[in-house]
């Protein structure tokens, strides 16, 4: 459901639809197949196709360069994969995300997604979503001695 509404806070869900039913419908793509590994071990093909169902259906209102971007990384992926057929783009990615999200969390949005990713419900903090997070930066080509990550 956090989903559903970042996606109309964001204005890629019109404003008459119904968050449960987007909530549903995500649900629906997203949870039902448990990954081991968590989302970092999905292919981000994979949920490019998920997203653009759930876009069609709902009617997202996405800016031209959403798939522009979308359809770059998607070749991106494959071409890694061609080199590595271990490869994973979005764990890969996790530590330069983090460390974006936390440097631009003055804006409302960011905090809120930062929040949400590292805070469970109970107002504690996500032990394993912690550990993994600094298990894929400790192994990214992008960590630096001393913490620090690509600027």
């Amino acid at each position: 459901e956090n989903m559903a509404h970042d996606l109309k806070r964001m204005d890629l869900a019109k404003p008459e639809t119904s968050i449960l039913e987007l909530a549903g419908a995500l649900e629906q793509e997203f949870g039902c197949s448990p990954v081991a590994g968590g989302v970092a071990a999905l292919r981000l093909r994979e949920i490019a196709g998920s997203f653009a169902r759930l876009a069609v259906r709902f009617r997202f209102d996405l800016p031209p360069y959403y798939a522009l971007v979308l359809r770059t990384l998607v070749t991106l992926e494959g071409i890694a994969l061609e080199a590595d057929p271990n490869f994973r783009l979005l764990a890969a990615a996790h530590p330069v995300v983090i460390s974006v999200a936390l440097r631009t969390a003055r804006k409302p949005a960011t905090s809120a997604m930062v929040r949400d990713l590292l805070i469970n419900q109970d107002g504690g903090l996500q032990w394993d979503r912690i550990r993994q997070l600094a298990t894929v930066a400790q192994t990214s080509p992008n960590a630096r001695p001393g913490g620090e990550n690509m600027k």
